[in-house]
């Protein structure tokens, strides 16, 4: 009777074994990884365009501090603001849009220096921006991805305002997902770039 025992007796040991080194063997269950993503889609504008309108800096883009961070801001119901756990930005939405505004004021060929905040000396005008709001909202179907941005250009040599406005733009997601919203966050910060660039050659002549 003991020998047809054995077997099962052996059978718990192994198990046993196995179980109690699993965690030395494979080491902790791994957390799924956090995704970051960027907004560095920025308009073109036809090339034969060289003007050389004087210079402009683009000072720091600020926001309040619900934006003024990597975390992914969403909102399911009005005035409530909530943030993914697995997704994320690279950057801040303003240190990426300071870049998107610089390369796309870069791209229209307008002018013949366009600087940031590092930049020493004299310039012609101003660009001040403040990121209003930056989310993708599931209150409608399909969801939407919501910018808005307000802009100040000043002329660099009295500080005078020569023009202000607002931008707003919801660009539909693709689906009801982050990296819809990611998408819907490119297309749109796009259209409100394109905008903004006709906004300071307008009124920087």
């Amino acid at each position: 009777m003991t020998s047809r025992k054995l077997p099962l007796i052996f059978l718990l040991i192994m198990v046993n074994t196995v179980v109690l080194s699993s965690c030395s063997v494979f080491g902790p269950v791994q957390s799924e990884n956090v995704h970051s993503y960027v907004v560095n889609t920025v308009p073109h504008f036809p090339a034969h365009r060289n003007y050389q309108h004087g210079s402009i800096l683009v000072s720091a883009t600020e926001t309040n501090p619900i934006y003024n961070t990597t975390a992914f801001a969403y909102t399911l119901q009005p005035y409530q603001i909530a943030y993914f756990g697995k997704h994320q930005w690279a950057e801040t939405p303003t240190k990426m849009l300071q870049t998107d505004i610089v390369q796309t004021l870069q791209n229209t060929h307008y002018y013949h220096a366009v600087v940031t905040s590092a930049f020493v000396g004299g310039v012609d005008y101003i660009l001040n921006t403040q990121l209003v709001e930056f989310k993708q909202d599931f209150t409608r179907c399909p969801s939407v991805f919501s910018i808005v941005l307000r802009a100040q250009l000043v002329n660099g040599y009295n500080g005078r305002i020569i023009a202000a406005k607002q931008f707003t733009v919801k660009m539909p997601a693709p689906r009801d997902t982050a990296y819809g919203g990611v998408l819907a966050a490119n297309w749109g910060t796009e259209v409100i770039l394109r905008e903004l660039a006709e906004f300071c050659m307008r009124h920087g002549r």
